[in-house]
Order: structure tokens, then sequence, then C-alpha cells
């Protein structure tokens, strides 16, 4: 099927030599018809008549061969160059009809205004015409070149008709990119919050776990501080401990010492008791030496046994406290195990996390790198009027086809896109809260009022109002609001007229409120800001100029020096 569609799409062959016959041709596409010389003017057929058939001697130079070739112009461009602009001569003379041919195929692509060398309709058109005469010339090998260039008109069919069907396929890919673009978008934006919220929660354990960290520090402070008590406590006690020892020594001797005093008296006494016999009293002096060692032996022995034991009181005490520090401690320890395995769970789901960002990442360079590139809208701030509040107004929920349409309406208007609006305005009516200058009832017309206008407008008022100000007799400054009111009424005779010009200069003034002058206009307008801040600029300006202009003269400089402020 698709062979003869190729075949339907050939040449028509090029018609019979006949009288009054004027071949044409036009290009695919377009109506125009192109008119080509007759036959006989180029002589085909001219080796089927005796004598008519040029030769070319086979040892002619290849110079000869073609009488145009191809160079470099100052532009590094490809162009056709004859060997006559170029300056060579003819060494061997061409056959007339090739030279017919060349001359002809030139001068159809100087009349199309073809001089580069590349690929164009009109160069193959010419060409093709060239080759059919040449084809009609040789009717020996007329068959064969027919063919071939049948084949190559097929294959030029058959590849236009393949770039047509693959147009639809390149939209399409334009389309399926931009979807992608929208749901990277929106699963980024999704999970934008939840990897922010898990962030936080992170940092939140981060910090239970490094405040407990510093109660188990503190809490291993506070043992410590307590085992140097007990060591203090147990220093003492033993200190106490040996005192007590050497005091009941001394005790003991002194008691040793008062029983032989007491003894060594009563005998010197002589109260008439028989005396005690010496050897007696040795043996007993003897006997409780004995004893008494044997007491000091038991006592030094139940010392020793028991020299580590510590108060009971101060031991309950510091009982209680251990028992209550290790249930702290074991508190804190479970505590501790607890936020280890959160962390331990937020580390692998933060590892999740970071994987899917990864991965989309990548899929994004991937859809960056093969998908269309998308262009940069927020440039057109700087164009648009308004600047980029503005152009975020407008481009708001847009598509690529509204933006570019919205820019069209830019350039083609020099005005906002939006400036359109309603054809009028609602009048706000008569009531006493509405200002002087827009108290109107009933429709008023847009005239769509641009800058340059408001501009030129705000400097009459404002130069109009510094005169009314002069004449009045009481010193005080008329407000601008009803300043306005009477600007209005003495410049536009009807009513109709006045409320035009108040309500499109309020309108103005609040499409360009980004500009300095107007902005600071409309909110003295509303009583938003003092007028005076306006003269005061002015007479600093005056006085600068008058600065500058006595410098200038100071330095030698005759000339004058002028601010032209708006």
């Amino acid at each position: 099927m698709a062979t003869q569609k190729m075949i339907a799409q050939r040449l028509p062959p090029i018609t019979s030599n006949q009288p009054g016959y004027n071949p044409t041709y036009q290009l695919g596409g377009s109506s125009v018809k192109y008119n080509l010389p007759t036959p006989r003017s180029l002589k085909p057929y001219v080796d089927t008549r005796a004598g008519e058939m040029d030769t070319w001697p086979a040892h002619a130079s290849s110079q000869a061969v073609s009488g145009t070739s191809v160079g470099l112009n100052q532009h590094k461009e490809l162009v056709l160059v004859n060997e006559e602009e170029m300056g060579k001569p003819q060494i061997v003379p061409k056959p007339k009809f090739l030279d017919q041919l060349e001359n002809f195929l030139k001068k159809e692509l100087q009349s199309l205004g073809i001089s580069k060398v590349e690929p164009s309709e009109l160069r193959l058109q010419a060409h093709r015409e060239v080759f059919e005469y040449l084809i009609e010339d040789f009717k020996t090998y007329k068959p064969l070149l027919s063919a071939i260039k049948n084949e190559y008109e097929m294959i030029l069919a058959w590849q236009r008709e393949q770039i047509r069907h693959l147009e639809p396929l390149k939209q399409m890919l334009v389309t399926v990119s931009e979807q992608c673009d929208q749901k990277i978008m929106q699963q980024r934006d999704a999970e934008k919050q939840e990897i922010v919220d898990l962030k936080k929660h992170n940092i939140n354990l981060y910090k239970e776990i490094d405040n407990m960290r510093n109660e188990q520090h503190d809490l291993e402070s506070t043992v410590e501080k307590l085992k140097k008590d007990v060591a203090f406590e147990y220093g003492r006690y033993r200190e106490m401990s040996d005192s007590r020892k050497l005091l009941i020594s001394e005790i003991n001797e002194l008691k040793s010492q008062q029983e032989d005093y007491i003894l060594s008296q009563n005998a010197q006494k002589g109260l008439g008791e028989p005396e005690d016999d010496p050897v007696t009293l040795k043996i007993a002096l003897k006997r409780a030496r004995e004893d008494h060692n044997t007491v000091m032996e038991k006592l030094i022995e139940i010392e020793a046994n028991y020299a580590d034991v510590v108060a009971r009181p101060v031991f309950v005490k510091l009982d209680a406290e251990h028992k209550k520090l290790q249930e702290e401690f074991e508190t804190l320890l479970k505590d501790k195990e607890v936020l280890d395995e959160q962390h331990e769970d937020v580390q692998k789901l933060y590892e999740q996390v970071l994987e899917q960002r990864d991965q989309y990442f990548n899929e994004c360079e991937e859809m960056k790198r093969t998908g269309t590139p998308r262009p940069d809208w927020s440039r057109c701030a700087d164009v648009v009027q308004g600047g980029g509040a503005r152009w975020r107004e407008l481009s708001d929920d847009k598509t690529s086809d509204d933006l570019v349409s919205i820019l069209l309406e830019e350039i083609k208007s020099g005005e906002p896109a939006d400036s359109g609006g309603a054809e009028y305005f609602n009048g706000r009516g008569m009531e006493e809260d509405v200002p002087s200058y827009l108290q109107y009832e009933g429709n008023v017309r847009n005239r769509r009022l641009g800058k340059r206008d408001c501009l030129l407008l705000i400097r009459d008022i404002w130069r109009e109002k510094a005169v009314h100000d002069q004449e009045k007799t009481d010193g005080k400054r008329e407000v601008m609001a009803d300043f306005l009111n009477i600007y209005l009424k003495r410049r536009f005779p009807t009513a109709q007229m006045v409320a035009e010009w108040a309500y499109n200069l309020e309108d103005a003034s609040l499409r360009y409120l980004h500009e300095d002058i107007i902005s600071f206009f409309y909110r003295v307008l509303h009583q938003e800001l003092d007028e005076d801040l306006f003269y005061a600029e002015m007479d600093e300006i005056f006085n600068l100029n008058n600065s500058l202009t006595k410098f200038d003269v100071d330095k030698g400089n005759e000339g004058t020096f002028t601010i032209h402020s708006e």
C-alpha cells in the first residue's frame, strides 16, 4: 500500500514538445507556478539528430569538467563560484548542451535568489528540471535514468510522510514531559512537609537524648560525691575508734594505778588488821595482770573484727539513699534503652527518606536531561509593567500557553495585559463617606489610563495645587481630595467628564502603586501621608541645586546646573 502511495507521488513526465507549449512547475504546499523555458531553447534530443551531438575530448583536464565550483565566502558559508568570475581561462570548450544546461541552472538559481549551498526545495526543483531535460535528451539511457530519478523521488516522498507521522509523536513527548514534571513537583511538595516534620522530630529526639545524658552525668556526679562523703565519714569513724581505744587503755591504766595506790595506803595505815602476805599479794597481782591481758586481747580482737562496721542509723540512711539512686539509675537506663530504640527507628526512617530523595533526584535529573527544558517565566517580571508582584498575579495557576498569550497581549498593546477590565466603572453614590471627587451616580467610562498619562496628570495637579495654596489668605493648605474635585471641575466642563477622569485616575493609581511618584500621590490623596513631605523634598532639591550652582561658579564655571525632578 505504501509503495502505491509513493508511486502516486512521483513527478509527471515532461510533456511533448508541441508548438505554443509553455512548461511550468510548482513546489509542494504552494499554489504559485514558475515558468520554464521551452524545451527547444535548451535543444534537447540533439543526440537523435545527425551531426548535432557535441563531443568532448577524454584528455580534458579536471578544471574543464564543470564551470561552477563550490567555495567559502568571508562569512565561511558555501557559495557557488563561476570559473569566469574567478578569472580562470577555459582551456577546453564545453559542449553546447552542457553549457546551456549550466547557464540555465545558474539563471534559475539567481532568479530564485539562492546563492548559498544548503538544502532547499527551490534548489531541488531547479536541479530536478535540468535533470529531466538531460533524461529526455539521452534516449538510450532514459529508462535507467528515469528509474533512478523515480527511486529518489519515492524515497523523498516516503521520508516526508515519515516526518508528518513523527510530528504528533514529538508533541506527545512534550506533553508527557510536562505531565512528568508536574507529577514530580506534586510528589516533592507532598513529601516536603513530611521530611520537615521528620527532621524536627529527629532533632527533638536528639535533644531528649542529650538531656538524658546530662541527667545521667549529674546522677553519676552525685554518686561520686556520695562515695567521697562515705569515705570521709569512714575515715572519721576510724579516727574516733582509734581515739576510743587509746582512751580505754588509759582509763584501764589509771584504774590499775588507783587500785595499787589504794592497796599501798591500806598497808601503811595499820588499822590493827593483820598485814597481807607479800607472796599472796604478788600472786594476786600476777593473776590480775593476766586477767587484764586476757581482757585486752579479747577487746582488741573484737575491735579488729568490727573495725569496718558503721553505726546502724548511718547504715540505714546510706542504704536508703543507695536504693533510691539505684532505682533512679534503672529508670534512666530503661528510658535510655527506649530512646535508643526510637533513635534507631528514626535513623532507619531517615535513611529510607534519603534513599527516596536520591531516587527522585536522579529521576528528576534524567527527566531534565531527556525532556524539554522548562522556560524560566520569572524573567518576564523585569519586562512586564508592574514588576514581580503584578507578574505573580498574572501568572498564578496559568499554563505555558496562557503565559505566552499574556506576553503577546503585553507586546501588542504596550499596556498591562489585564488593563482591559470592565468597560465602565460603577459610581459610588453621593454619600458623605465617599470622597468628594468620586461622588457620582451611574456608570463611568473606563478610559484605561496609561502610566505616562497618569504621571503627567499628577504632575499638573501638584503644580496647580501649589498655585492654589499660595492664593489662599488663611495660610492653610487645601486637602488634596477636595482640591482634586476643584481641579477637575475647573478643567472639565461637564460632570460626566469630571467623574470619568476622577475614577480613571483612581484606577490608574491603584494599578501603578509600584511607581514611587504615583504611590506617594495616592497616599496623600487618601490622607495616609502628609503632603508637607512633598514640599520638604522640593525645598531640599532647590537648595541642592543652588549649592551645586554656587560651587560650580566658585570653581570658575559660569554654566548653570539644573535638577529636573518629577
